[in-house]
């Protein structure tokens, strides 16, 4: 949402998790939170995808993760939203330093394109790595990437990659390469799996990019490593096993996605999981820490790269001293500063970044002219904070106009 983004449907595979009263706490406007769990089965029941995947729902996450995807693209056509990105999981990142995304998807509409690409960028752990206990603080923490195996072109960069690769398996990425992909609404379109769209549209075109793209944290913590490998289950080596498919699922098989063999990372840091939080942080510091002597060299090739630019945005949206000091407590909290009478906010914003609530906290207070994003709206938000009933709870001005095309949203 800081980033520039209307609305953000939520899925919780656990419908316990703890993460589904901060997802509440935004607002119906802002953020759909939807638990797995019967309600949900039965929307999937409405996808053209249900019999190929539904069968494989309780052995692959995957299953679950397009057949969301697919939920999602209903309810985003129902609301009237453009552009539909899908990262699945919670340690992925969209980021592009300086990128208006409202401004990126227009013109990715006004050149013609069906859907939007982006390149992966795995974060790399650095000493000292997480405590067995640590999480969230890996986004913040995470400064040091590898570069995308497409974008290593020069001979040194390529020795380096292969050197490190070979230590590791052959495995360049410890999770996927391809990155993910935004559709376009406008269009039929359904998952063709996790990372891609399927459009069915004549003369149909994606763009590829490197800015914006994803930055993939899998490496989170110990801890999240296990409650991840625990909440997927023990899943088979094989991708879409047909031996573990729901047997009511059979008299559609022929609808199945082909088996494969499943990704090396995945599967082996399943067993690692079972084993408890020490053996996750030994295995990660084994394959992923460098010496002083090796991080100067993939840094000197190009291999690796380093970025500081999107942990100080999550920095400043959620300083990790004051997200340890204000636990979240299943309300929103009072946003600081003070509104005269008639509604209006008494702060300036100190940089560009609009409003935000993360982790339950408004940090901080800001108060800037933007758009809404309703199509044909002439309106501007003077503040629109929604972080309390005494403080400028959503406080609308006409201040001037601003019509906004029907694909701004």
């Amino acid at each position: 949402l800081a980033a520039g983004f209307d609305h953000v449907f939520v899925f919780f595979d656990n419908p316990k998790s703890p993460d589904l009263a901060v997802a509440k706490a935004f607002g119906p406007e802002e953020v759909t939170p939807i638990v797995n769990g019967p309600e949900l089965f039965e929307n999937w029941k409405a996808s053209r995808l249900f019999n190929k995947f539904a069968g494989f729902r309780d052995e692959e996450v995957m299953a679950r993760q397009i057949l969301n995807a697919d939920w999602a693209v209903h309810e985003s056509k129902r609301m009237g939203f453009q552009w539909l990105l899908h990262l699945d999981d919670v340690d992925e990142a969209f980021y592009g330093e300086g990128v208006d995304v409202q401004q990126h998807f227009l013109e990715l509409s006004a050149r013609g394109y069906s859907q939007g690409v982006y390149l992966v960028n795995e974060g790399v752990p650095q000493k000292p790595w997480m405590s067995l206990s640590q999480g969230g603080e890996a986004f913040m923490r995470t400064t040091l990437f590898k570069r995308n195996v497409v974008n290593i072109h020069t001979p040194a960069a390529q020795q380096a990659k292969n050197e490190f690769a070979q230590t590791r398996g052959g495995a360049w990425h410890q999770g996927y390469f391809v990155g993910k992909s935004a559709g376009r609404m406008t269009h039929d379109i359904f998952p063709l799996e996790v990372t891609r769209w399927f459009v069915n549209h004549k003369g149909t075109t994606q763009a590829v990019f490197d800015v914006p793209s994803i930055r993939h944290f899998i490496n989170l913590s110990p801890a999240a490593i296990v409650d991840k490998y625990k909440q997927i289950g023990d899943f088979s080596d094989t991708t879409w096993d047909p031996k573990r498919v729901d047997p009511a699922f059979l008299p559609h098989k022929d609808k199945f996605p082909p088996s494969s063999k499943g990704l090396q990372y995945h599967n082996y840091m399943r067993d690692v999981a079972k084993r408890g939080p020490k053996a996750v942080k030994a295995e990660v510091e084994r394959q992923s820490l460098l010496s002083d002597y090796q991080l100067t060299k993939m840094l000197d090739t190009g291999a690796f790269f380093r970025d500081e630019t999107l942990s100080a945005f999550i920095k400043e949206q959620c300083p990790i001293a004051q997200w340890k000091k204000n636990k979240f407590t299943g309300h929103r909290p009072r946003a600081a500063g003070t509104c005269s009478s008639d509604g209006e906010c008494g702060l300036e914003p100190p940089t560009d970044i609009d409003a935000t609530l993360s982790h339950g906290l408004v940090n901080p207070t800001y108060c800037k002219g933007q758009p809404t994003t309703k199509a044909g709206s002439s309106e501007r938000v003077t503040c629109f904070l929604k972080a309390g009933p005494d403080c400028c709870a959503a406080v609308k001005a006409s201040r001037g106009t601003l019509k906004i095309p029907n694909e701004a949203y």
